[in-house]
């Protein structure tokens, strides 16, 4: 799945950009997330919510494409990755 979403330009630090939900079978099942790309610029929390670090400037960078990693808590973990 990808997915798309919209920030406006100069918003403070910490704005929410969106969330990315990876889903599991068993209730029993945690799921953890990483930010493979872009990682001064956007984070990623525990819940899948992803945050800008700071302000966006068009003028510097128009789009962004992000990489998240989902692994859950299996042994060996199942990844999987959106964009």
């Amino acid at each position: 799945t990808s997915y798309n979403f919209t920030v406006k330009e100069n918003e403070p630090n910490a704005t929410i950009v969106g969330q990315v939900k990876a889903l599991t079978d068993s209730p029993l099942v945690t799921i953890s997330y990483n930010m493979k790309s872009h990682m001064g610029v956007f984070s990623v929390d525990g819940e899948g919510t992803i945050k800008a670090l700071g302000p966006l400037d068009k003028e510097k960078e128009e789009w962004y494409i992000l990489t998240i990693e989902a692994v859950d808590s299996r042994t060996p973990p199942n990844t999987a990755e959106t964009m």
